[in-house]
């Protein structure tokens, strides 16, 4: 026998059983029909979501780092630019709490100027890259509640940075 003869004998076999299969199904009961194409709907769904839907990517990461430095401790941002493309003209803002040395709280907002952010790479900023309306610099020691980065005036990212992490010296 010919390869070609076997496989035409082949594909008649699994036609045969095939319409054997469809007559049983059309003699079953109706609910078993109904019960039968609910599932065979919610599993195309399913599979249709799974290869149409890409996965939610995070285009930043920010971490919030703090360092031991003398008596006290320094805050930094790290900025990770996982899918965000390169920003030319970005601007970070910062809203947190400073704490001084005395242990009094103040609340506030601070901006950068104009940064370079490359995708792919991993982006560390001192306090002191950050002013406030008044131009001053907050303290080393700041808890982030929220960054936002700006590209060219427009909102790319807004959120918490990750939880304080200590770095070691």
């Amino acid at each position: 026998m010919a390869a070609a003869d076997v496989v035409k004998a082949q594909a008649h076999k699994l036609k045969t059983f095939l319409l054997e299969k469809w007559r049983a199904f059309r003699e079953e009961s109706p609910y078993f029909q109904a019960k039968f194409a609910l599932v065979g709907i919610w599993i195309v769904v399913s599979l249709l979501t799974i290869l149409v839907v890409k996965p939610a990517v995070i285009p930043f990461v920010i971490e919030q780092q703090t360092y031991s430095f003398g008596l006290g401790t320094r805050t930094a941002l790290n900025i990770t630019n996982v899918d965000g493309g390169d920003l030319d003209e970005a601007v970070v803002e910062i809203t947190g709490t400073l704490t001084e040395f005395d242990g009094r709280k103040t609340s506030g907002v601070w901006r950068t100027k104009k940064l370079i952010i490359v995708e792919g790479l991993k982006s560390t900023f001192g306090m002191e890259l950050f002013r406030n309306d008044k131009g001053e610099s907050p303290n080393t020691q700041v808890q982030i509640e929220n960054v936002i980065i700006f590209d060219d005036g427009d909102q790319v990212f807004a959120g918490p940075p990750t939880a304080a992490t200590k770095a070691k010296r």
